[in-house]
């Protein structure tokens, strides 16, 4: 973009792509002042650097203004004086547009505050497991023993209530897990038409009557790579938000669900890769968002909402799903016209057909007692898995550390099963502790309990247990471990 403008800045000369940009035409603006022809939203962000062009100094500068359609565009500009003697008698004016630039920088700045937030959730999340492994696990023997002393009205009265708000807590730690991209998910084809459908009838319940629900769904079925469940929390969580967006005097939520195809430039925009997705749209009639609340949309913990009537985490558990699972959001805002929620996943084919397994076999029960090898460094949740493993009559070693372990597994033969941390400090974590002491005891049986699932390692006959872990579930893992060993170790004259 080309332009001359004179002493009085006025305009003595544009371009057609220069004249373009403003919405006008070169012999438009021939004759107009700059504040004239750039409005007052841009004027006050380059009147300085004009003063200082008009005093014979060089310049550049970025800005932006609002086209008539609403939509921010932004330009850099090079200021050169003219000079007859000392005198400027005007300046030549070359300028970029931007735009694209920006909104790639702005992109890349977001995706690198959400990866530190991220990676903070994350860690907050392996703590709180742990906190809440210690609580829950000690909340129900104690529910267990006042249980045992006749005392059940006791344990309904004041435990019970006590487990259901832990779990509450368990809830929220999975959905800042979920933000920060490291809680697991069983990615799979779904038929995302039919899910959606079924979700409505939940929502038309969850709504209210002030609030219409428009499902626009694909006639053929369509599918989406990504987890299910995760899916309909994800759009639950937008038609909440929007329902409050809404209220009190109601309006019109839009569920729009669509096949797509994205090509090079906008996948690069979005880091994805170009092919074929399935877009979902979730539209509000509500109050919509101002420009500087929907720059924090999607931070967790951030809420417009009064204190106790939101966590502030459900976008953000809704941006985490989106990116683990290959997809992109984004969100489009304008207050008093409401709010529109976009997001696409990859889609693919239908699932093959599946072969009838035949009927289960019986299970098998596993030995009763067992001498376990606990290994976790952290004393309290040690202690307290200690205290389930001796209440389901099992002989408990402990060790605080890989290498601890390692020293005991080669020198206690007696040991019958490995219950190990996945992650410990001192360089061997417990995938690496399980795959030593197979060295020495190959084939021995193992479980993995994780307050980080994204680092418990992925190994077939070594099942993951996630904390806070539950007795029962422990004692299934130990149960499905100990029969499989004891399957393969046994001959075929014993089986005999």
């Amino acid at each position: 973009m080309v332009a001359y403008v004179d002493r009085d800045q006025r305009y003595r000369y544009a371009n057609r792509v220069h004249a373009e940009w403003f919405e006008t035409t070169p012999e438009a603006i021939v004759g107009q002042t700059i504040a004239e022809v750039v409005g007052a939203e841009a004027y006050a962000q380059i009147e300085t650097h004009l003063e200082r062009a008009l005093a014979g100094e060089r310049v550049t500068y970025e800005y932006h203004r609002t086209r008539a359609n609403g939509k921010r565009v932004f330009a850099r500009s090079t200021v050169v004086p003219e000079k007859r003697g000392e005198e400027v008698v005007g300046f030549f004016v070359l300028s970029f547009d931007i735009t694209e630039q920006r909104a790639q920088q702005e992109a890349l700045i977001q995706a690198q505050k959400m990866e530190a937030v991220g990676q903070l959730t994350g860690g907050i999340a392996h703590d709180f497991n742990n906190l809440l492994t210690i609580i829950l696990g000690n909340l129900e023997a104690l529910d267990e023993a006042l249980t045992a002393r006749g005392l059940a009205s006791l344990a309904r009265e004041h435990i019970a209530p006590a487990v259901r708000a832990t779990r509450r807590g368990v809830d929220l730690v999975k959905r800042l897990l979920t933000f920060s991209r490291r809680q697991p998910m069983a990615l799979a084809p779904v038929e995302v038409g039919e899910r959606v459908r079924g979700l409505g009838v939940l929502l038309a319940r969850t709504l209210g009557e002030l609030v219409t629900l428009d499902l626009r769904l694909p006639e053929a079925p369509l599918y989406a790579h990504t987890d299910g469940h995760q899916l309909e929390n994800a759009l639950l969580n937008l038609a909440l938000n929007a329902r409050d967006a809404m209220s009190p005097a109601g309006g019109t939520l839009t569920i729009r669900v669509l096949p797509c195809e994205i090509f090079a430039d906008l996948a690069e925009r979005y880091g994805l890769t170009p092919g074929r997705y399935v877009q979902f749209d979730v539209i509000d009639t509500g109050c919509g968002m101002a420009p500087e609340v929907l720059a924090h949309a999607f931070e967790p913990f951030f809420t417009t909402k009064p204190f106790g009537r939101g966590s502030g985490l459900g976008l953000a558990m809704v941006h985490g799903f989106v990116r683990q699972s290959g997809g992109a959001i984004r969100i489009r805002s304008e207050p008093g016209v409401g709010t529109t929620v976009t997001f696409v996943l990859p889609q693919c084919e239908p699932p093959a057909p599946s072969s009838d397994p035949g009927p289960a076999a019986k299970p098998e029960t596993a030995p009763c007692a067992l001498t376990v090898l606990l290994v976790e460094d952290e004393p309290e949740v040690r202690h307290l898995l200690r205290q389930m493993l001796m209440r389901l009559g099992h002989r408990v070693l402990e060790a605080e550390n890989g290498a601890e372990a390692l020293e005991l597994i080669e020198h206690v033969a007696e040991i019958d099963v490995v219950v190990t941390d996945a992650v410990m400090p001192g360089g061997c974590d417990g995938g690496t502790l399980i795959a030593r002491a197979r060295t020495v005891r190959p084939g021995l049986p193992a479980v993995l309990v994780s307050g980080y699932w994204h680092e418990a390692p992925a190994l077939p006959d070594v099942p993951a247990l996630a904390k806070p872990v539950s007795q029962a579930a422990l004692a299934e893992a130990l149960r499905s471990v100990t029969i499989a060993h004891v399957a393969q170790t046994v001959t075929p004259e014993e089986k005999r």
